[in-house]
This record gives structure tokens, C-alpha cells and sequence, in this order.
């Protein structure tokens, strides 16, 4: 099998790049989907599924299941309707603590997402929200980023951008103040947000 390009690797899902037994995993995890009716509407596309399958190693079964636990999540957290009704008036409080941004593109189109956990102060932004608003709040933002960002990058890079580049800025990491079990609980539940919101 020849080797692929940078190129081919950072676009992997474009057709005629995607191996074709992947696309026919695609077509099988659509199947298997539509038999147990749990396809989420704006989520069933091939890009979507494609996510899915290659973030389960291409098995069809596990990929499956990843994909019904994100649609019962999705449910339970309301999900549809956090992007335009939540209101997150705390915003200007919780960047003072938790710095985090999304910053131009990199050289491939995919939007870069920074966070300066250097400068993170977890117990200080627990006092300016919650953890359930916090909660919601990243919801809110990994749904703008699927229906507003990822649209806007790609009509900007004339072809599908599907993923992003993320920078973690580690100067200013403390032992004592970036490691205690609150940031702990606060990094588990956020990244837990990630992996079952998203493939």
C-alpha cells in the first residue's frame, strides 16, 4: 500500500483518499444504525459515521455503540436546544480564570484551539460558576464549533475541514495548584464531554 502524503493524512475522509473498505464499514455502520433507529438528524452523514468507525479502530460494532451512547447523551442532555438558548453570562469571568480561545487556522484550514492551563485557576472559576453551567457551556461551544466553526473554516478553505489543531500551553504549570483533585474532577468531566459528545 503506498504511503500517504501530509496532505492525504491531514484529509483522510475526503473520498478517493478513504480506503475503500472503510467507505463499505461506512455503509454497514449506517445499516446497523437505521435497524436500531438511533440516527441522529445532522448527524448521519458519511463524515460523521467515518468519525466514528476510525475513533473505534474501524470495528463496526464498537463504532456502533460509541455512536447510540452519543445519541442517548445527546437526549439526556438536551443538546439541540443549548446552541441557541443557553446564555452563559459568565463568559467574561471564566476566561480571567480558565484561558481559552480559538485563534486564526493553521496551515491546513483547521481552526486552532488554545488553552493556557498554565494559567488556569480551577478553585477561582468555581466561584464565578458552576460546574453543571460550566457543563452546559462546553456543550454549547463543542455544538458551535460542529453547525458554526468547522462550516465557516471549510467554505474559507474550499474543501471540508473536519477537525481542529489544539495548543496547550503548559508555562506557569504548577504542581500544587494545577494537580489537586478539583482540577482533577474538572478535567475528567470536561474531557468526558469530549469523548462522548464526539468521536
Amino acid at each position: 500500500m503506498p504511503s500517504l502524503s501530509q496532505e492525504e493524512l491531514v484529509y483522510w475522509y475526503v473520498e478517493g483518499i478513504t480506503a475503500e473498505e472503510y467507505e463499505q464499514k461506512v455503509h454497514k455502520l449506517r445499516a446497523e444504525l437505521e435497524a436500531q433507529k438511533c440516527l441522529v438528524a445532522g448527524l448521519d452523514d458519511r463524515l460523521t459515521l467515518l468519525r466514528f468507525l476510525k475513533a473505534r479502530q474501524w470495528s463496526v460494532h464498537k463504532a456502533a455503540k460509541m455512536y447510540q451512547a452519543m445519541a442517548f447523551w445527546r437526549d439526556e442532555q438536551q443538546v439541540d436546544q443549548l446552541l441557541s438558548r443557553y446564555q452563559f453570562r459568565e463568559l467574561p469571568e471564566v476566561r480571567k480564570h480558565y484561558p481559552h480561545f480559538y485563534h486564526k487556522t493553521d496551515r491546513w484550514g483547521r481552526p486552532l484551539y488554545i488553552e493556557l492551563l498554565g494559567k488556569t485557576d480551577v478553585d477561582a472559576l468555581m466561584k464565578v460558576t458552576t460546574m453543571e453551567r460550566f457543563v452546559q457551556y462546553h456543550i454549547q461551544q463543542c455544538e458551535s464549533f460542529r453547525k458554526v466553526k468547522l462550516p465557516a473554516c471549510s467554505a474559507a478553505a474550499g474543501r471540508t475541514i473536519l477537525t481542529t489543531t489544539i495548543i496547550l500551553d503548559l508555562a506557569g504549570l504548577s504542581p500544587t495548584r494545577h494537580f489537586t483533585l478539583t482540577v482533577k474532577r474538572f478535567l475528567e468531566t470536561v474531557s468526558l464531554i469530549d469523548q462522548v459528545g464526539s468521536s
